[in-house]
C-alpha cells in the first residue's frame, strides 16, 4: 500500500493530484481560521504557520543532504514539502488549541501536556524499535530517534511555555 502511494506521488499526475489537495487544504484552513469569534483562530493560524515553516525547513535540509533515507524519500521534494505544510500545520493548530482548551478547563494543563509528550516520545521510541516504518522511513541510526522526538517535543514546548508566561503575566495587576 505504502509502495503504491510513494510510486502515485512520484509520478507526474500524483505530484499533481498531492499539489491540488494540500492547495485546497490550505485553502479550507484559512477559511476556518477566518470564521473565529475572536479573531483567536487567525493569531494561531499565523503562529501555527511560523512554526510549520520551520519544520518543513528542516525536514527539506535533512532529506536534500540524504540524512534521511528510505522508499518514501523517493517522490519529489518539492511534492514532499508542499504535501508535508498542511499536515505539519494541522498538528500544529490541534497542539495549541488543545493547550488552550485545557487551559480553560484543566488546572494544571503543563503536566498534562507534559505527559502526553513523554508519552509521545515513547511512542517514537517503540515505532522505531519494532521498525513499524519497514524501511520506507529510515530517519536516525538504529534506536536513536528518540533523541529527535525528545528535540521536536522540546520545539512543540517553546511557543506553550511562551503563551503560559505571557497568560501568567497578564494575570497579574502590577508590574516586576
Amino acid at each position: 500500500m505504502i509502495a503504491a502511494y510513494v510510486e502515485f506521488a512520484a509520478s507526474l499526475v500524483g505530484s499533481i493530484v498531492l499539489v491540488a489537495l494540500s492547495i485546497g487544504a490550505m485553502a479550507l484552513i484559512v477559511a476556518w481560521s477566518r470564521r473565529g469569534l475572536r479573531g483567536d483562530r487567525f493569531a494561531i493560524l499565523a503562529a501555527a504557520s511560523l512554526l510549520s515553516l520551520v519544520v518543513v525547513a528542516f525536514y527539506a535540509i535533512e532529506v536534500s543532504g540524504r540524512a534521511w533515507g528510505g522508499i518514501y524519500f523517493t517522490i519529489p521534494l518539492v511534492v514532499q514539502l508542499v504535501t508535508l505544510f498542511p499536515l505539519v500545520l494541522v498538528g500544529w493548530l490541534a497542539w495549541f488549541m488543545g493547550y488552550g482548551w485545557l487551559t480553560e478547563h484543566r488546572r494544571h494543563p503543563l503536566l498534562i501536556y507534559g505527559a502526553v509528550a513523554l508519552l509521545l516520545v515513547l511512542v517514537v521510541a517503540v515505532a522505531d524499535r519494532m521498525e513499524i516504518s519497514g524501511g520506507v522511513l529510515l530517519l536516525a541510526p538504529n534506536g536513536t530517534i528518540w533523541v529527535d522526538a525528545l528535540l521536536g517535543v522540546a520545539m512543540m514546548f517553546a511557543p506553550v511555555l511562551l503563551f503560559e508566561g505571557i497568560r501568567r503575566g497578564l494575570g497579574r495587576d502590577a508590574l516586576p
